[in-house]
């Protein structure tokens, strides 16, 4: 992932008294985050002091905007910086400093560009998981709040704080279906029960008329397969419920996926193969 910087010249002094004339706290690691790191931009994502008035929200615990000094955004979110040079992503997603976030960020982005599949495992296992796939920790990456493991075109995101809603599920971008079969398999001895989940870039998606929903192969219809493997399906939503079968040997497997309501209403079913998936989403549902 390339990124640029402008040539905007930025003096420490000038940093300081900016932050002071809109009342926002004048942390060193700020500062020096500024003029270190100002300016620097993957596309639509600057890094930089939002030189902007605090807004307090005193029924927020954390009340990042009222506390902490805002240095960019990350999509949707706001990224903050506290006094220790943590940096924090709201909801409260953290990295230890601002070198670490740019190696995260950076590591992340130009892998989930270069695999096609995103496999999630519930509950997080972390290390456990990464020693039974056989991956390296990668320490550029990894810090007190995020770990990450890498080997063989998988790469494992671990979040470390319970708190974080990411924290739930291990995170796996895997280039191939032979790929995503090690994880599920790894999974199982890892983890006891995993509940895991399966997207692939590009899935084709098809819209059921009633009769074609009539026709859909049942969630257990799959047990009688040579080597089929059963997993619960899950992420980190509670909402979200279904089947995930593993089937076929080495180079030539398959996963059926069924996601459901947890009363068991019928919200897709996805056929993985090597060539590509299939989505197919009852009318009304997407």
């Amino acid at each position: 992932m390339a990124a640029e910087r402008d040539d905007e010249e930025r003096v420490p002094e000038s940093i300081a008294r900016r932050l002071a004339a809109c009342h926002r706290p004048a942390f060193a690691a700020a500062i020096d985050f500024e003029e270190l790191y100002g300016g620097l931009s993957w596309g639509e994502d600057p890094l930089g002091i939002y030189y902007d008035e605090p807004m307090r929200d005193e029924n927020d615990p954390l009340d990042l905007d009222g506390t902490m000094v805002p240095i960019g955004s990350e999509g949707v979110c706001g990224l903050f910086m506290n006094d220790a040079g943590e940096v924090i992503t709201q909801p409260n997603v953290k990295s230890a400093s601002i070198e670490k976030y740019i190696e995260q960020r950076a590591l992340f982005a130009t892998v989930e560009a270069q695999r096609a599949y995103r496999v999630k495992v519930r509950p997080a296992a972390g290390g456990a998981l990464a020693a039974t796939l056989g991956l390296a920790v990668i320490p550029e990456a990894t810090d007190a709040y995020q770990a990450y493991f890498e080997a063989d075109g998988v790469l494992l995101r671990h979040h470390r704080q319970p708190e974080v809603y990411e924290a739930r599920a291990d995170l796996a971008l895997a280039p191939s279906l032979e790929h995503v079969a090690a994880i599920l398999e790894s999974a199982a001895r890892a983890v006891d029960s995993p509940r895991v989940s399966i997207h692939r870039l590009g899935a084709r998606m098809i819209r059921l008329s009633a009769g074609q929903e009539s026709c859909i192969p049942s969630m257990s219809s799959w047990s009688t397969e040579p080597d089929a493997v059963r997993f619960d399906y899950g992420d980190e939503d509670d909402h979200r419920d279904g089947v995930v079968w593993l089937l076929g040997a080495p180079g030539s497997r398959r996963v059926e996926q069924y996601v459901t309501t947890t009363d068991g209403r019928l919200l897709s079913w996805t056929t993985y193969e090597e060539k590509g998936a299939t989505l197919r989403c009852p009318s009304g549902e997407s």
